[in-house]
């Protein structure tokens, strides 16, 4: 007989759906002196869990519906036992009940596990977050290139993901691997249950890349195909025309108010203002134009209107960037910090949508930055690839940040006139709405009135009957 817990079903039974998709693996469990350990195999990806607390030795393959049918949000225990040949059995309570269901025992295929690496390089906590932001970067149905694919490139230490419309490029790791190796996507990564704090550690088989974080390891299958060059396309910063010193504070907002703006996040085109202040605009054929406002957020360098993907931005404010660098409103943005890049293109200009007085504004808070800590000077430490060929332009922002004459002074749109404009409308709106519920009182006692002038007919209909049934 093995033992869960319905709190650990739950956890299994989430983490295994997102690293294997859709199908529903058996899933293996082995219970000894050295612990537990909870596995299950895909087609490409493999999962292990293992919890080094000694058990009672027993060993048995159930079918991933055990899972989804004890999982809890509590420890309570889930028994696990063959009452009959080729019957598992699952047992537990349920609000003080106690139930029991049955279960075909799986078969076993005949094949083994897995081996692990024989060594594993550390890494910090945010290559968990670099290896969700890389997957998010991927395209699964790419033919033409390995676009599917997340590279690994064991002697810089640096993983690279495209879809061929956006790109990412993460620096600052160790793969303990001495070439370029290619692993699928898989959106596990940024599953919740996964410990978030503690160091992820890389290794390397014949046919895997094995990413162990705390009890969890991950068997992600080795990909063959092309690769991109995709250094060849990062611009250099230097060259952008236009720089924007995005805010945490406003990143934050706009990624948790992003739905607020009409068209949902399948609606791809917003526009991205550059004029002064910082704004995303958003229309739809069905509703008034509205923008979100980074109040906290600057610009430096040459206005800009440009037509992007709302999901790129809703990428690029989750993945906390600080700066962002425009080229003109037909090329592409990037954004970048120490380790990371990320680059991908605008829509075309013709879909932007231009300010207009009745634009509903939503603006984020206003909140002072922390003296001397924000915007910081950029100075990466680890320098990353880009393009030799790029044009040259402005010297570089740490050379004349103390110049103030070398940059150009920033304007900023005036508001105004939009905010009493947006006051106007908003009494207007309230004035409507009143005018609208006087109408439906009127109507309300019409309709009253009506109905009780239909009861007195009918009562007269009725005494006329009454009368000629006398006569």
């Amino acid at each position: 007989m093995s033992q869960l817990t319905r709190s650990l079903c739950r956890q299994l039974r989430v983490v295994i759906k997102k690293a294997l998709g859709r199908i529903k693996p058996d899933v293996r469990v082995i219970a000894g002196p050295d612990g537990l350990t909870v596995q299950a195999k895909g087609h490409q990806h493999a999962v292990e869990y293992h919890d080094s607390q000694p058990r009672e030795s027993a060993e048995l393959t159930m079918p991933f519906a055990v899972l989804e049918d004890v999982q809890g949000t509590k420890d309570e225990p889930v028994r696990l036992y063959c009452p009959k040949k080729k019957v598992l059995a699952a047992t537990w309570e349920d609000r003080r009940v106690e139930r029991t269901m049955q279960y075909s025992l799986p078969k076993n295929d005949g094949t083994d596990f897995h081996k692990p690496p024989a060594s594993y390089a550390p890494n910090p906590p945010m290559l968990l977050r670099a290896l969700h932001d890389a997957s998010q970067c991927t395209d699964p149905y790419s033919s033409r290139y390995a676009l599917g694919c997340i590279q690994l490139r064991g002697t810089s230490g640096r993983l690279a993901a495209t879809d061929g419309k956006q790109l990412l490029l993460h620096s600052g790791f160790t793969f303990d691997v001495s070439e370029d190796v290619l692993v699928h996507g898989t959106e596990v990564f940024g599953c919740s249950e996964l410990p978030q704090d503690v160091a992820v550690d890389i290794g390397k088989t014949e046919t895997h890349v094995v990413v162990k974080i705390g009890p969890w390891s991950f068997f992600l299958a080795l990909g063959d195909g092309r690769f991109p060059r995709v250094e060849d396309i990062i611009p250099s910063f230097q060259s952008a025309k236009t720089t924007v010193d995005l805010h945490p504070d406003d990143a934050r907002f706009f990624a948790e108010n992003v739905r607020r703006l009409p068209g949902g996040l399948e609606d791809q085109a917003v526009t991205f203002e550059c004029n002064g202040t910082i704004a995303v605009r958003s229309k739809t054929e069905d509703t008034q134009a509205a923008e979100i406002v980074l109040t906290n957020s600057t610009k430096t360098g040459e206005d800009v209107t440009i037509c992007l993907h709302r999901r790129n931005l809703m990428s690029l404010a989750e993945m906390c960037f600080d700066r962002i660098y425009l080229f003109g409103n037909q090329n592409a943005v990037l954004a970048r910090d120490d380790y990371r890049s990320y680059l991908f293109m605008p829509l075309e200009s013709q879909q932007a949508i231009k300010p207009s007085e009745d634009c509903l504004l939503i603006p984020s808070p206003f909140n002072p930055r922390p003296s001397g800590t924000f915007p910081r000077p950029y100075n990466p430490t680890i320098p990353m690839n880009t393009n030799p060929n790029a044009p040259a332009a402005t010297p570089p922002i740490e050379e004349t940040a103390n110049n103030q004459e070398a940059l150009p002074p920033i304007r900023r749109r005036r508001r105004t006139n939009k905010s009493s404009g947006v006051l106007e409308q908003a009494i207007a709106v309230r004035d409507q709405l009143r005018g609208t519920l006087a109408g439906i009182k009127d109507l309300i006692r019409s309709l009253k009135a009506e109905r009780r002038s239909q009861k007195s007919l009918k009562l007269a209909l009725d005494s006329l009957k009454q009368l000629q049934s006398a006569a």
